[in-house]
């Protein structure tokens, strides 16, 4: 049988945490945010940048900042949908689906110009995406699905 995973992840094996009080007695905020994980923490810094964080917005964790999912992912960021192009042109016309993949097109511009302009060390890298395939009407289906998202 193998040996089970060890309790920690990569980032929290070799980095210090910032630790945070909890959070006591009764506090009004015009935003709360529920989770510290990529969509939380995202949330907070687009108030941040726009202006809103002056103490009126609280970010709320139950365990430490990334401990969910967002903490144990493997950090790649890039356009698209796990669905497929195609099911995803199928779902929702040519023309939609190229404005949703625009969409996030522009979420991994944001992401690269938050690392950029706040300096976060995560060793970030543009070196493309890999689509392995396992058969040749796979590969077919990926060379295809290049045209439509041209936008």
């Amino acid at each position: 049988m193998p040996e089970p995973l060890p309790g920690e992840h990569y980032y929290r094996a070799t980095s210090v945490a910032d630790t945070y009080p909890p959070l006591s007695g009764a506090t009004e905020c015009a935003v709360c945010i529920i989770g510290a994980g990529f969509a939380g923490l995202g949330t907070a810094m687009s108030l941040m940048e726009r202006g809103r964080c002056d103490g009126d917005v609280i970010v709320l964790e139950a365990e430490a900042v990334g401990f969910g999912a967002s903490g144990r992912n493997g950090g790649f960021v890039f356009g698209g949908f796990s669905l497929g192009e195609r099911s995803l042109v199928d779902a929702v016309g040519l023309d939609s689906a190229r404005k949703l993949y625009r969409l996030t097109l522009d979420a991994v511009d944001l992401i690269r110009r938050r690392v950029e302009r706040y300096g976060i060390e995560c060793e970030a890298r543009e070196e493309g995406v890999y689509r392995p395939t396992g058969s040749a009407t796979s590969a077919s289906s990926i060379a295809s699905s290049a045209s439509w998202r041209t936008v």
